[in-house]
Parts: structure tokens; C-alpha cells; sequence
């Protein structure tokens, strides 16, 4: 698992700057606009998935060595879900809504459109290289921009043949592909996008962000962290060690929401310590490098980081329960639980991105609480507990990107929730709907006919000019359809234009007043 394959055709700076050009002159033709267009990428990149996803999923079993299973649960299926959610909300009628004016301004009305915002720049992650790829793409098709995709280069597998289906698939420019390293991503961040979309670490998405403020650029950053999770003592420890196991240890940890701690009650602290040395080789057997089910860490530089970072923490009093094994030709760490590891070490301060949980009894969840709100807002936080109160404290006094109860890691299966952070662990998000929001302005439109008007709106004021306007300023009307607005409108000129002509009067006169008489 080379960290980058001579192969996968490193992009030249004219290269870059004509897929920019040629990305910025096909949305400005307004063609991405309408919604049959969108729907048209759509269905594209959605036969694309199933007709190749075998050859997908070999690719990133390749890159990570990580189960097919995984690579289809995690990668494939969630975008084609995705696809078909984004088409049932851009088809719903929710690109556009009316909203409610003030009887200030008379007849006039107003809603607000969802409009693409141009040429959308997608910078992929090597740990999902499918779903943190393909996915902001199907947003990004689906609020009708287009798009230029910079996959990692330390998935080279999956980057050479996403990136090949994507350029059979479209090929009048609607998505095109760069692939680069640092140097070539440095050249592409300085050109001038109208969004952003970078999966990966804080500090370079700090680097995104600078680049993009040059240009004062809108950016989505999905960053990671360390996610915590509060184990009480009303937990129920089987099903708690499981799920997260799973959490953890499901890609060899390299996941932005992975379980990075927990922080378990004091008075079951061993209770869990046990089931968790339990499961792990429930899951993975006494030779977790020889099950099929346990991945590997994506290349040998990382692999090394990683056994230092456990060594460091041996070194400085932290237990080792279960793993630690290292084989840094083979890029494998064994799946590791570690307790009494020192709050100053890096596997304490730092995400791992590895397949290294760490343990830490506390006397209360009230300590787990201020543990969890002293360090940086989490992408995810986890709590596992039978108690609604535990439940309810951990949910009104923490704040995350999401929040599980009981279990982890799944909430990324919902395709119609928002995947996104906060503060450190990123800004924006994006998933169907969420994400064709996210990469769309937010455009009010206005329209007052000239029909009536009414003078009272321009100077000079009188006091009851003043008094009136001011009073009708706060006032509202909701949002009316057109039904709403025409029915009664030609029912008031039908009436009008009846008495004009004199049709009420004399005999159908008396009638209708009989008529209205009690």
C-alpha cells in the first residue's frame, strides 16, 4: 500500500486551470439550472454506482484491505440512497417557498429559491473514498452546479477508478477529475471557486479555509475529532461493548466518527473493561490479522505513527487489555483497548484515526460531562444508558455534530439527516436535501405589481402617514398560493365591474338587499 501510485496521472497546472475554466463556462450557459438536468446527472451517476459497483468496492478493498462487506454497507449503498432521497426532495416543490410580507407593502409578495451557486469544488477523503466523494457530489448535482473532484491520493485504487467512471460518465463537463498531492491541491485551492467541499483533518482544513478566504469562498469542512462516549452504570454492557467495537474497530478505526473513548462509571468500569476484551476477540478472534473482518491501516507511514502513539502511551503508565501488536509491512495494528492513559499524551490530545480505544473510568456522569465540554465539540457523541435522565443531561449539556443513544456510528446510515460538525470538527453539512441547501444561494424574490400604488409609501409623511406605516411595518401576512390570491381578486372585480355597468339596480337591488335583511 504505497502512499501514492506512479500511475494515477498527476494533474499539470494548465490541466487545472482549463477542467476550472471549463467547469465555469458550462454553468454559465444556465443549463445545470433547470431541474431536469439535475435529475439527468442524477440518474447518471446512479447507473454508474450499480453498473460498476463491484469494481468500486475492489478498489477500495484494495486501498484499505477492508472487507467487501464493509466497503458496500459503508460506501456504495448509502450513496445510491442518497441519490434517490436527493431526487425526491429537488422534485418535492422545496426549492422554492413563499414567504410572508409586511401589510406595509401593500399587494406585493416574496418567496425564496434555492439557485445553484456555480462551480463546486470537492476535495475527497482517502478513508471513504467513495462516500466522502461520491456523496457531496450527489449534492452538488442535485442544487445544480457543477463540479471538479480532487480525489486522495492515498487511495490510489479508488481514485484511478472513480475517477475513470466518472469521466466515461460525464462527458460534457458537468463533473470532471484532478488528481494531485499537495503541490497540485495547493495550485487547484488558489483558482476561484464558488464553493468548497474538503473531508479531512483540522489542520488542513484550516489550510482550505485560508485559500478559500482569499476569494471569500463559502466552504463545507468535515473534520473529525476525537468522539467521546459516556458508558452509566445502567448500561446495558453486552450490547454497549458491540456497538462499540464495531464503532471503532470497522475500517481499522479510520473513521471521523469513530468511538475515540469512553468515559464509563467507575462502579462498572471493570464490568466493561471485560466484556470489551470480550468482544473484540468475539469479532476478530485471537488473530485479528488473519480475520477477514479487520482491515488495515492505509499505508505504512500512518501504521508507524500509530504504534509509536500506543508505545508512547505505554511508556507513559498506560495498560494495554487487549492488542498493541503491531506489523508495520503488513500496515496492520491490532484492534486495542488501553486504560490509565495520561491525560498530556497525544493518544489523549489528538484524533488517532486508528484502531485504538481508550478507557477512563469516572466517579459520575457529571464528570464524564465537563470531561466531554473541557476538549473541542466532538463530530459525534455517544452515550450508552437505560436511564431517560443520564440520557436527557447528556443531550440538553453537551453540543456535537450528532448525538447517539445507544448505539454509534449508525447515525451515518440516515441519508435524510445533515452529516456535518461543529467548531473544530468542521462547519456546514451536507446529505440529500440538507446538502442541496447547503450548496445552494438562498435567493429572496420580490415582485410588487404597479397596479395600486399607494401613495401613503413616499414622502412627505404627515404624522398619520407615520403612525399608520409604522403600525403596518410588524404586521404580516403568511404566504398565499395563487388560488388564494385569484379567487378572491376576481370574485372583488366581478363585483366591481356588475355595480359599474349598473347591473344592481331597481328590482335585483331591492332582491338582494331582502335577501341580506334579518
Amino acid at each position: 500500500m504505497a502512499a501514492a501510485d506512479p500511475a494515477l496521472p498527476f494533474a499539470s497546472e494548465g490541466e487545472i486551470e482549463a477542467a476550472y475554466l471549463r467547469s465555469k463556462e458550462l454553468f454559465a450557459t444556465g443549463e445545470t439550472k433547470p431541474i431536469a438536468w439535475r435529475l439527468k446527472q442524477l440518474q447518471k451517476l446512479r447507473a454508474m454506482i450499480v453498473k460498476h459497483e463491484a469494481t468500486i468496492e475492489s478498489a477500495i478493498v484494495a486501498d484499505m484491505h477492508r472487507a467487501d462487506f464493509e466497503a458496500q454497507i459503508f460506501e456504495t449503498r448509502p450513496c445510491i440512497a442518497q441519490i434517490d432521497d436527493t431526487i425526491s426532495f429537488i422534485t418535492s416543490g422545496s426549492l422554492s417557498r413563499g414567504v410572508s410580507v409586511p401589510l406595509a407593502l401593500g399587494t406585493a409578495s416574496a418567496r425564496v429559491e434555492m439557485v445553484p451557486k456555480g462551480a463546486v469544488l470537492i476535495i475527497g477523503a482517502w478513508n471513504y473514498p467513495a462516500a466522502l466523494t461520491l456523496g457531496p457530489l450527489v449534492d452538488v448535482l442535485g442544487a445544480g452546479n457543477t463540479a471538479v473532484i480532487k480525489p486522495s491520493e492515498l487511495s490510489p485504487r479508488s481514485a484511478s477508478v472513480i475517477g475513470r467512471l466518472l469521466e466515461e460518465t460525464f462527458t460534457d463537463g458537468e463533473v470532471l477529475v484532478l488528481h494531485g498531492a499537495v503541490k497540485e491541491t495547493t495550485q487547484i485551492l488558489k483558482l476561484r471557486w464558488d464553493h468548497i467541499v474538503y473531508t479531512g483533518s483540522s489542520p488542513v482544513g484550516r489550510i482550505v479555509m485560508s485559500a478559500a478566504a482569499k476569494h471569500l469562498t463559502p466552504v463545507t469542512l468535515e473534520l473529525g475529532g476525537k468522539c467521546p462516549v459516556i458508558v452509566d452504570a445502567t448500561a446495558d454492557m453486552t450490547v454497549a461493548c458491540r456497538r462499540i467495537a464495531q464503532a471503532r474497530f470497522a475500517n481499522a478505526g479510520q473513521t471521523c466518527l469513530a468511538a475515540d473513548y469512553v468515559l464509563v462509571e467507575r462502579p462498572v468500569a471493570d464490568a466493561f473493561i471485560r466484556t470489551m476484551k470480550k468482544t473484540v476477540r468475539e469479532f476478530y478472534t485471537d488473530s485479528p490479522q488473519s480475520s477477514p473482518d479487520f482491515g488495515r491501516v492505509v499505508n505504512q507511514r500512518h501504521t508507524r505513527r500509530i504504534a509509536s502513539l500506543i508505545e508512547e502511551a505505554r511508556s507513559l503508565g498506560g495498560t494495554v487489555v487487549v492488542g498493541g501488536e503491531s506489523d508495520i509491512e503488513d500496515c496492520y495494528i491490532a484492534p486495542t483497548v488501553m486504560t490509565d492513559v495520561p491525560l498530556d499524551t497525544t493518544l489523549q490530545r489528538e484524533e488517532t484515526f486508528g484502531p485504538v480505544l481508550l478507557v477512563q473510568p469516572v466517579d459520575s456522569v457529571d464528570e464524564a460531562l465537563e470531561r466531554v465540554n473541557a476538549g473541542e465539540k466532538p463530530l459525534a457523541l455517544y452515550v450508552f444508558s437505560s436511564d431517560s435522565r443520564t440520557i436527557a443531561k447528556v443531550e440538553k449539556g453537551t453540543l456535537s455534530g450528532s448525538l447517539a443513544i445507544n448505539d454509534a456510528l449508525m447515525q451515518r446510515g440516515i441519508v435524510s439527516a445533515p452529516f456535518g460538525g461543529v467548531g473544530e470538527s468542521g462547519m456546514g453539512s451536507y446529505s440529500a436535501g440538507h446538502g442541496v441547501r447547503e450548496f445552494s444561494h438562498h435567493r429572496t424574490v420580490f415582485s410588487n405589481p404597479t397596479l395600486l400604488d399607494i401613495p401613503l409609501r413616499y414622502p412627505p409623511y404627515s404624522g398619520f402617514t407615520k403612525g399608520l406605516i409604522g403600525s403596518l411595518v410588524g404586521t404580516s401576512l403568511p404566504p398565499l398560493s395563487w388560488r388564494q390570491v385569484a379567487v378572491p381578486l376576481g370574485i372583488g372585480v366581478l363585483l366591481f365591474a356588475l355595480f359599474y355597468t349598473g347591473y344592481f339596480k331597481g328590482d335585483r337591488l331591492a332582491r338582494i338587499q331582502d335577501a341580506f335583511s334579518f
